[in-house]
């Protein structure tokens, strides 16, 4: 065989330009472009084999097709060799970041199409019921979810959380982004958003108030405790920062207190006299 032709399993060497890069549910992520194709590299691990704004040529590389991309698979033989950069262009380069993370449109909960979008939608809340993780089991392993319904406005709105964003520390009552969630229609008729593999939870950083107030009510969540308080506004707190039980707070009640809490997480806690 000449020297200038290659196996069908082993394309010939192709010169990319690394686009971004994306670490994802312990999965690195790399797009790279020539200026007319662009490609996909999925590892495992936290760190990418590419660093963006680099140009490579790759050399004893795996070519396949996956979810409509075109993806290169390094093997233990591949060779990775730093290059001049090329010339790309802008709108190429902005489809590139497109696939690696898609536009998310951001969302209200009021919206009368969110769930008749096919793109992804981002979503505002206040987290209003939160479930504990659970394992569903698929062909690549198991996988846990969480469910939880956010207060949008006036709406209640059903998401699942997947992978690791099912494992995010969360509260109820707690302010909270979700990107890149698609619309499903469940069983029962019951419309619903599940996160993606583009997914990220996000709760705002707030500063910490004083606040001083009657609680009225209490519901155990795993390791939390949910307060009402006497102007009906959701509390959450490690059950930790009482010294008791929930049934010991429970015949306490009411209970004034004096709290060090934000976005409704209660921080410290003093518990008053009557």
């Amino acid at each position: 065989m000449s020297a200038n032709r290659w196996p069908y399993s082993r394309p010939a060497p192709v010169q990319l330009v690394c686009v971004g890069t994306r670490t994802r549910h312990r999965a690195a992520s790399s797009v790279l472009t020539n200026g007319e194709r662009i490609y996909m590299t999925h590892e495992n691990g936290s760190i990418s084999s590419f660093e963006e704004c680099l140009a490579y040529i790759i050399k004893d590389y795996a070519f396949y097709v996956k979810n409509g991309n075109n993806c290169i698979s390094l093997g233990p033989t591949t060779k990775k060799f730093r290059c001049a950069l090329l010339d790309i262009a802008e709108d190429v380069q902005r489809m590139a970041r497109n696939i690696l993370n898609p536009p998310s449109h951001e969302m209200t909960g009021d919206e009368d199409n969110i769930f008749i979008r096919s793109s992804f939608v981002s979503l505002h809340g206040y987290i209003e019921k939160l479930s504990s993780s659970r394992m569903i089991h698929r062909r690549d392993g198991d996988v846990p979810v969480r469910d939880l319904v956010l207060r949008c406005g006036d709406k209640l709105i059903e998401a699942s959380l997947w992978q690791d964003e099912a494992l995010a520390e969360l509260y109820e009552g707690a302010q909270i982004l979700v990107t890149h969630l698609r619309a499903t229609i469940k069983p029962n008729g019951r419309a619903k958003l599940n996160s993606s593999c583009f997914s990220s939870v996000e709760l705002p950083d707030h500063p910490r108030t004083r606040e001083w107030f009657t609680i009225i009510g209490i519901l155990e969540n795993e390791d939390d405790l949910v307060l009402l308080s006497d102007s009906f506004v959701v509390y959450s707190m490690s059950a930790d920062l009482f010294p008791g039980t929930s049934s010991d707070l429970l015949e306490r009640l009411p209970l004034n207190v004096e709290v060090e809490q934000a976005n409704f997480r209660v921080h410290t806690i003093q518990y008053l006299e009557q």
